[in-house]
């Protein structure tokens, strides 16, 4: 997003989720965050007020639970804003639990599931892009795209909350093979914890490591070190050369 909103003076919007965390170092990025589903509300009376570029931050459940009825007044009112829904594929920062956009219930039971790009869609929202968002340039380009599209656009970041990936694959016995940094290659140039900041990068003050107990193995860090040194142990592959 930083990247994608370089050299503007974006106003950043953010809500109640694990995203919050956003406003911390080292993305610092959230200028407001108030209540649950406030992020879109925010955002529509922002865009009658200023001419900054606009992007507002919210989960899948959040959305929702508050965010549809801000969606169609800014559709309805043609107010321009980016609407990044972070969809994760669960109600991750309560425990875990499920909402209309997954196919079981509360109880664990099969259930309809609401299709978030669909539902944007139908109330009238034009710009729709589905992405995965450990496709870092695919979603900078997106971002770029949405800020020059009148009225609302929606960018949909779709990717299973990573705590849930490790729960599925531990309950099928999958092995958790999870990356290394090559002290060889590592140069301490901080740029993995400076603007990826997994939580999994340990610094030592001379070299950076990957803690294993906290590495689930995605991959997604292999893109961000300029020098290579992050690699897969045991011969896993990042995601995007078929890896998980």
């Amino acid at each position: 997003v930083r990247r994608a909103t370089a050299g503007r003076s974006t106003i950043y919007v953010g809500d109640i989720g694990c995203y919050a965390l956003l406003f911390q170092k080292p993305f610092e990025i959230e200028h407001i965050t108030h209540a649950m589903g406030s992020s879109l509300g925010f955002a529509n009376g922002f865009s009658i007020t200023t001419e900054q570029p606009i992007v507002a931050l919210i989960g899948d459940s959040t959305f929702f639970h508050a965010g549809i009825p801000a969606l169609i007044n800014a559709v309805h009112n043609k107010h321009a804003f980016v609407a990044v829904i972070l969809d994760n594929r669960i109600t991750a920062m309560t425990g875990h639990q499920s909402h209309p956009g997954v196919p079981v219930d509360a109880m664990g039971e099969e259930a309809p599931m609401i299709d978030i790009g669909e539902l944007v869609r139908s109330i009238g929202v034009k710009f729709v892009r589905e992405i995965d968002p450990y496709n870092f340039k695919e979603m900078e380009n997106a971002i770029r795209e949405a800020l020059n599209v009148e009225g609302p656009s929606v960018i949909i970041a779709k990717r299973e909350c990573a705590l849930l990936t490790v729960r599925k694959k531990r309950r099928k016995g999958e092995k958790i093979i999870p990356y290394r940094v090559n002290p060889e290659k590592c140069t301490h140039c901080l740029v993995c914890i400076n603007t990826y900041a997994c939580p999994a990068f340990v610094d030592t003050g001379e070299k950076m490591m990957i803690d294993p107990s906290v590495c689930f193995g995605c991959g997604s860090c292999v893109s961000i070190c300029p020098y290579g040194a992050i690699e897969p142990s045991e011969g896993a592959k990042p995601w995007f050369e078929g890896g998980e």
